[in-house]
Order: structure tokens, then C-alpha cells, then sequence
């Protein structure tokens, strides 16, 4: 006669469950900080291109122009104040120029001799350490 030994099948305790949801916790929080750098660093980056395509577009206004505009709307459409409308050359953008990675217009100041061209950054507040800013000169 056979003796029959039942083994009894061992399940996890709910102490180790719990240790292994912990773990699993703090591994999806660490990617998830790292995707959201990622994500920050790449809008950044998007946000210089964008900005120096638009420097490059003001830089050609300012060749057929003599001066850079007053706005950059002045960029798709003849500016009516300018005196010398003839030299306009445009529309120097095909498209309205995009807002921002973060869904914030550039903004635009026309300063003598020269510009400034900003986004407010993430925080979409002006004069703020995450501003990202190009200064041009003629």
C-alpha cells in the first residue's frame, strides 16, 4: 500500500504581496519622473527651434525692410503704418506662427535697433527663471 503525502501548496503571504507591490510602487515612480524630465527637456528644446525659425523670419524682414516690425502679425501681413510699404516683401510665414510646446502665444517686442522674442516657458508667467528668451540686434 501506497502512502499518499499531500503536500500542501504554498501561496504567497500577503506580507510578500504587499512587499512586492512596494517595490513595483517605487520602480513606476521612478520612470515616471524620468518621462516627465524627458517630456520638460524636449518642449524646451521645441521651444528654441521655434524660436530661432522665427528669428530667422524677422532677420529677412528686417533685410527688405530696414527695420524689424512692430509685431510680428507685421510678418503675414503689409504693416499700414510703415512708410515704406513697397519694400515689404512678404508674407515672410506661410502659417501663423505656432504657440508654444506649452499652448502659449511668443511674444514680441520691437525695440530700437533690435527685439525681443519670448516664450513664457512652463509656468506661462512672464519675467520668470523658466522664461527662454533671444535678444536680436540689427
Amino acid at each position: 500500500m501506497r502512502r499518499h503525502t499531500h503536500r500542501r501548496r504554498r501561496a504567497f503571504t500577503l506580507l510578500e504581496v504587499m512587499l512586492v507591490l512596494a517595490i513595483l510602487l517605487i520602480l513606476a515612480s521612478f520612470v515616471g519622473v524620468s518621462i516627465i524630465r524627458t517630456q520638460s527637456s524636449a518642449n524646451v528644446k521645441a521651444t528654441q527651434t521655434q524660436l530661432s525659425a522665427i528669428e530667422t523670419i524677422l532677420k529677412l524682414y528686417y533685410l527688405d525692410m530696414g527695420a524689424y516690425p512692430t509685431s510680428l502679425s507685421d510678418l503675414r501681413v503689409a504693416p499700414q503704418a510703415a512708410g515704406n510699404v513697397q519694400k515689404w516683401n512678404g508674407p515672410y510665414s506661410d502659417k501663423d506662427i505656432p504657440p508654444d510646446p506649452w499652448g502659449n502665444a511668443y511674444l514680441y517686442e520691437a525695440a530700437s535697433g533690435g527685439y525681443r522674442l519670448w516664450s513664457a516657458g512652463p509656468d506661462a508667467l512672464q519675467d520668470t527663471d523658466d522664461d527662454i528668451i533671444v535678444n536680436g540686434a540689427s
